[in-house]
């Protein structure tokens, strides 16, 4: 039919066959057929009319072989199907018609109309109900003819369902479509409308797709319209949460690490926030992470800055736990934020921990000073484990000169880790004693030390051991059949006249840890200061420090250890070293002997002597 406007010629040759000597006529004209004819084609734009109608007669001279007739078609750009009219010859003279008919096929050359379908974005409403997302599927290209196009919604990130009924939790997101669409040959477009479930739930844009498929009568150019369902509801706030780990298993005495991350899920940025740790009972603090402050008796808060969103941020928490401690030993920490947070149930987490005493055995021993506030006090302890998994023992003896504050009591637990050992026990009524110790070389003076707590009533103190000496023995205790553990700490009186290189003696004050097997040996420490008037009416005072090597128990009780010594008269003179030195000591008081000389026996005045 053509396409660029005007008309095309279609020529129909009719064929004269046989010779006359006499002229020949036929009437001829045009007849629709699925074509249809008119007098022009002005209007053959919209793909009617087809052609322009003839009707006419044709004469053929006797010489006349054939005779033509001309039927202009219309041209266009409208998409239909092939057609046909016909010309009908009839009324001949001088003639017979043999076919009358001639039929006239147009062509369709034009290009089927295509169908493209649009996107959508807009917010989701936030009023209940449902917000309609008009999709518009556009027909372009003339046709005569009807088109049909299916389709179908395609979840995205949005969710589609055949209601909205639960959508205030923000699913489902929109209600599913599947149909058909019919365009006339005069639509130029139709619309698909889906709806999209309003809500007050913040989510992140949405998106879901609408799916062109099975045209008929047309191609699809564009078969995916998106719906890009546009938040419009408010930002939550952050949502920290915390999460708390620690070590399953401890040992008594010895230190672990708390480990709290912070993460912010929620899609806010936090300006930050505190976590606050209560720590258990049983532990006491050591250190944490730069941003954390330790508030006594058990609080450790931590400070954060801002916090974007899916970020974390991390402290450490070292905290030594007690010697006494068993069992379980539970810690929770939790996370409060600047901004109010609607989910709370994150914001608190636990670590437990089961802390066991050691096993291994072990000895530590120890008789010597420190400096306390206003003076000095005394030590002296035995505490060892015997046996593996055996029960801890021992005594601890220890006196504050300042205050006359005495603690004493049995060893019932020890941990000893490489130099440094922590035991504890009981002092009376609602009384334990913690203390921690160091042994760093012989002798100990100026470098041991020597650490004790009191929990009721409270009393702590502790240093670098000013004389004296502390042992953690390398090897284990020897079972024996009869131990003995001579501990003590105090004061005492000579009698008058007792004197040592002629110092005049007046009282003494003494700390000592020492344990006798049964086997004539012993191990531990002893120091004794001896307090005395020089020739010329000063006070002197002359140290004297030990360790025990040969121990035995006489029959009343007594306990009388012996060993080398080194004594400090405090005359200015170098000490004396490897000076023999032997102890009795009773519950009453103690008797010194150094080197060839016999001290008499002073009588106990402060502090105690215990022999076990």
């Amino acid at each position: 039919e053509g396409s660029t406007g005007g008309t095309t010629a279609f020529t129909f040759t009719v064929t004269k066959t046989g010779a006359t000597a006499q002229s020949v006529t036929v009437g001829f004209t045009t007849v629709d057929g699925t074509a249809t004819g008119n007098s022009s084609c002005a209007a053959a734009g919209t793909g009617t009319p087809d052609y322009i109608s003839q009707t006419g007669t044709l004469t053929f001279a006797p010489s006349d072989p054939s005779k033509t007739i001309t039927v202009q078609v219309c041209a266009d750009t409208t998409f239909e199907l092939s057609e046909a009219f016909t010309v009908k010859l009839s009324g001949a003279t001088g003639a017979t018609i043999t076919k009358d008919t001639g039929t006239g096929t147009i062509v369709n050359d034009d290009t089927a109309p295509t169908l493209a379908i649009d996107d959508v974005s807009q917010a989701e409403g936030s009023t209940g109900g449902t917000t309609a997302f008009t999709f518009t599927v556009t027909k372009t290209g003339a046709t005569t003819q009807s088109v049909t196009v299916g389709f179908t919604t395609v979840d995205g990130t949005a969710t589609g369902n055949s209601s909205c009924a639960a959508a205030a939790t923000g699913t489902p997101d929109y209600i599913s479509q599947t149909g058909t669409l019919t365009f006339a040959p005069s639509d130029p477009s139709k619309t698909i409308t889906v709806q999209v479930c309003a809500d007050t739930t913040f989510e992140l844009s949405e998106a879901f797709t609408v799916k062109l498929s099975g045209a008929t009568g047309a191609t699809i150019t564009k078969d995916t319209g998106t719906g890009t369902i546009v938040n419009d509801d408010a930002l939550p706030p952050p949502d920290l949460a915390i999460t708390k780990s620690a070590p399953g298993l401890a040992t008594s005495g010895t230190d672990i690490n708390y480990h709290l991350t912070v993460t912010n899920n929620g899609l806010t940025p936090s300006t930050g926030g505190t976590v606050t740790d209560i720590l258990p009972a049983q532990v006491s603090f050591k250190s944490a992470s730069a941003g954390c402050a330790f508030t006594a008796p058990s609080t450790v808060s931590c400070s954060f800055g801002p916090l974007a969103t899916n970020l974390s941020v991390s402290f450490d928490i070292t905290v030594h736990i007690s010697v006494a401690a068993t069992g379980t030993m539970t810690n929770t920490a939790n996370v409060r934020g600047s901004e109010a947070e609607t989910n709370q149930a994150n914001n608190t987490d636990t670590a437990t921990t089961v802390v066991s005493p050691q096993t291994t055995p072990g000895k530590v021993t120890g008789g010597g000073v420190i400096n306390v506030n206003g003076g000095t006090a005394n030590f002296g302890f035995v505490a060892q484990r015997k046996t593996t998994g055996g029960p801890a023992s021992g005594n601890l003896n220890y006196l504050d000169h300042a205050t006359k504050r005495h603690v004493q009591g049995p060893v019932t637990s020890l941990t000893i880790t490489g130099n440094s050992a922590e035991f504890s026990g009981p002092c009376g009524s609602s009384c334990t004693f913690y203390v921690s110790v160091q042994d760093k070389g012989e002798p100990g003076a100026g470098k041991d030390m020597f650490y004790i707590t009191v929990n009721s009533p409270a009393y702590t103190a502790g240093g670098v051991i000013r004389s004296g000496n502390i042992q953690v023995h390398n090897e284990s205790p020897a079972p024996a059949q009869r131990e003995t553990v001579a501990t003590g700490a105090g004061e005492g009186i000579f009698p008058s006249g007792a004197a040592l290189n002629g110092i005049l003696l007046n009282g003494l004050q003494f700390g000592k840890g020492v344990d006798i097997p049964g086997d004539g040996s012993a191990t531990g420490d002893f120091q004794a200061l001896l307090l005395g008037t020089s020739l010329l009416g000063q006070p002197q005072k002359i140290n004297i420090v030990g360790q025990a090597s040969s121990g035995s128990v006489n029959p009343d009780g007594s306990a009388i250890f012996a060993g080398l010594s080194t004594v400090d008269m405090g005359d200015g003179t170098a000490p004396l070293t490897g000076v023999p030195c032997s102890v009795t000591a009773t519950t009453q008081g103690l008797r010194l002997i150094l080197g060839n000389t016999s001290l008499p026996a002073a009588t106990l005045t402060a502090g105690r002597i215990t022999i076990q």
